[in-house]
C-alpha cells in the first residue's frame, strides 16, 4: 500500500501533465484554425469538414463536467 503522502503528491503533480496537455491542445487549435481558414480560401465552394470541431467541443464539454465547472 502506498504511503498517503506519496499518493497525494502523485495526484497533485498530475495537474502539471494536464496543464502541459492543455497548452499543446491550444497550440494545435491555433494551427488547425489557420489550416481551416487557408483550406476554405483555396476551396471557397467546399462544405468539407476539415477538423471535427463539433466532436472536439463535445469532448471538451465532458472534461468540464468532470471538473464540475
Amino acid at each position: 500500500m502506498k504511503d498517503i503522502e506519496v499518493f497525494h503528491t502523485e495526484r497533485t503533480e498530475a495537474f502539471s501533465d494536464l496543464f502541459l496537455m492543455l497548452q499543446q491542445i491550444k497550440e494545435s487549435l491555433v494551427e488547425a484554425e489557420q489550416y481551416t481558414i487557408d483550406f476554405y480560401k483555396e476551396n471557397p465552394d467546399s462544405y468539407a469538414i476539415v477538423f471535427p470541431t463539433d466532436g472536439i467541443k463535445d469532448l471538451l464539454g465532458e472534461v468540464k463536467e468532470k471538473l464540475y465547472i
